[in-house]
Parts: structure tokens; C-alpha cells; sequence
């Protein structure tokens, strides 16, 4: 999945999708994570991942990979 959104609720309401339908091994592509004009896209990340114990992956790029978690 590849979320390209860049505000808060919208990156979240996509995590809150779409990470529960990943297969193991699969992976989303956060678009906007590293940049400063969309605060938004990491901040709704980071609460996300936290709830669930999930780490985001920063990428150089300003984007960030989270992984399937194993079921």
C-alpha cells in the first residue's frame, strides 16, 4: 500500500484500514512521514504505530515503510 495523503486523519483513517488487511510480509509506503510541511502524516503514524506497537521505518527520502506485523 502506498499512502500519500499528508494530514493527520487521513493518515490515520488509511492505517487504521488498511494494516489490519496486509498479508504477512507485506508493507505500506508512507509518502509523507519525513516532511516538515506535512507534520500531520508523521505525527498520525507515530501515534498509530505506538497504539500498536509497530515501528515506521524513516527512509532518507521523507518517507517511512512499516511492515505487516506477523498474525
Amino acid at each position: 500500500v502506498h499512502l500519500d495523503v499528508d494530514i493527520y486523519a487521513s493518515v490515520k483513517a488509511g492505517l487504521e484500514f488498511f494494516v489490519p488487511r496486509l498479508t504477512p510480509g507485506g508493507i505500506i509506503i508512507l509518502d509523507d512521514y519525513g516532511l516538515t510541511n506535512c507534520p500531520g502524516a508523521k505525527d498520525g503514524t507515530d501515534e498509530y504505530c505506538a497504539a500498536h506497537r509497530l515501528q515506521p521505518l524513516y527512509l532518507p527520502i521523507g518517507q517511512a515503510v512499516i511492515f505487516a506485523p506477523d498474525r
